[in-house]
């Protein structure tokens, strides 16, 4: 290789880096900055919205956008682009039918920026799963967090031209920037539709329907804690749970990184392998999560300067939600190995299962007075580890013997007397 084309891979390679801390910078800051700008039900009421948003999105794609991927690279069908516009347009206009109810039924705005989420995380879905099947890398990242990169830039514009961000300015804001979505969308199906368009969305929801029941069972072992503190706790509850949210996704920079640079190695290598790989990348997390509980122990006065009184609350928290944050990347990772095995389908149902118990401990605890933050904290860090033994369990099953991983899954553990420490 010649020093004029080295310069040119560590072009790319520096650019791709730099573009891709920087995207990840603003997701991890941003909120965290509105959340200290808002008052504390507001922002609580944002994070619900978005929440909402990820999940029913999921249900309303119907299979359609886990299709494109196959249709682009397998089937060579490069006209998928009428199918995207029609998913996103109908997500977008369900959603602003039901905020348009919400609000004329008097439920608040609360509730009317959880409906008008659903066409921000549908718009978010679609164009994602498009750039990644053409391998647009640099759009990619503005698509995979384009709902929150919306909410901050619109919580900022509000910010500098009005005052304090809230609820009802973020939904009108937030709700404008995607019915100029809607439309554009609108206008791209009328060029980019084809005569058998309705044979060919058909198609789709054949091919991803069950990938969607798998990612929306993903996702709810993932993202629908928020929503379930919300539907079982208040909007305080949920601005305190996500600041720790937030801060534990720093843990989650760790298997971006990892499976942008191994993803055809994490599901080709063999066992002994990926197995050896595993254990690192947890010792890699858990070295963040420990920096990460400590630095925040250190500078929180600083870091949440807004909400002084409620320091110890999340210091407990934190670090069970670092914890779930590396148990969610470790069934991320075991998930490719259960692809590889053909049990993915299997294994869907027994997660399925652990969604169910999820709710149904919440709702256990609550009814005889014993939910918090902590316990709930507690209950969706102890389903993901159900959801990763059960996953190691087929796999066993199924002649893959992951030793290491099955020892080194109980290490995050070891942050748990962080938080009672702090508890007490």
């Amino acid at each position: 290789m010649t020093i004029a084309e080295l310069r040119r891979v560590g072009l790319k390679v520096s650019s791709f880096l730099f573009a891709f801390g920087f995207s990840k910078g603003i997701a991890f800051a941003g909120p965290l900055l509105l959340s200290q700008l808002m008052a504390i039900e507001d922002y609580g009421a944002i994070e619900f919205g978005l929440s909402v948003g990820v999940v029913v999105s999921q249900i309303m794609s119907l299979g359609v956008t886990g299709a494109i991927p196959q249709m682009v690279l397998v089937r060579k069908d490069r006209k998928v682009l009428d199918i995207l516009f029609f998913q996103t347009f109908v997500t977008g206009i369900l959603s602003f039918l039901a905020a348009a109810v919400v609000q004329a039924s008097g439920f608040g705005w609360p509730g009317t920026f959880a409906c008008i989420a659903v066409a921000g995380a549908g718009a978010q879905i679609t164009s994602s799963v498009y750039f990644r099947a053409k391998g647009w890398p640099y759009v990619i990242m503005l698509a995979d967090n384009l709902s929150l990169y919306v909410f901050i830039l619109v919580g900022f514009v509000i910010l500098i031209g009005i005052g304090t961000p809230d609820t009802r300015s973020v939904s009108i804001g937030y709700g404008a920037v995607f019915t100029a979505v809607l439309v554009a969308a609108a206008g791209g199906l009328m060029v980019a539709v084809r005569p058998s368009f309705f044979a060919a969305y058909g198609e789709a929801i054949s091919i991803g329907f069950f990938m969607m029941v798998n990612s929306i069972i993903y996702v709810g072992l993932a993202n629908s804690s928020r929503i379930l503190i919300g539907t079982f706790m208040s909007l305080e509850d949920v601005s305190l749970y996500s600041i720790c949210f937030r801060l534990s996704a720093s843990i989650i920079l760790v298997h971006s990184i990892v499976v942008t640079a191994y993803f055809k190695k994490m599901y080709e290598g063999d066992p002994e392998w990926f197995d050896w790989f595993y254990t690192r990348c947890l010792a890699a997390m858990l070295t963040v999560a420990v920096v990460l509980v400590l630095a925040f122990d250190l500078f929180a006065g600083r870091l949440v300067s807004s909400w002084r009184e409620q320091i110890p609350h999340l210091s407990v928290i934190l670090p069970i939600t670092c914890i779930q944050a590396i148990w969610w990347v470790s069934m991320s990772q075991i998930a490719l190995r259960l692809d590889r095995a053909l049990i993915t389908r299997t294994a869907t149902v027994w997660l399925g299962g652990c969604v169910a118990l999820m709710v149904a401990s919440l709702a256990i605890l609550d009814a005889v007075g014993l939910l918090s933050l902590i316990s709930a904290s507690s209950v969706f860090a102890a389903t993901l580890l159900l959801a990763v033994q059960i996953q190691l369990h087929l796999l066993r099953r199924s002649g893959v013997n992951l030793r290491r991983t099955r020892l080194a899954i109980w290490a995050p553990l070891l942050l748990a007397p962080a938080a009672f420490g702090f508890a007490g």
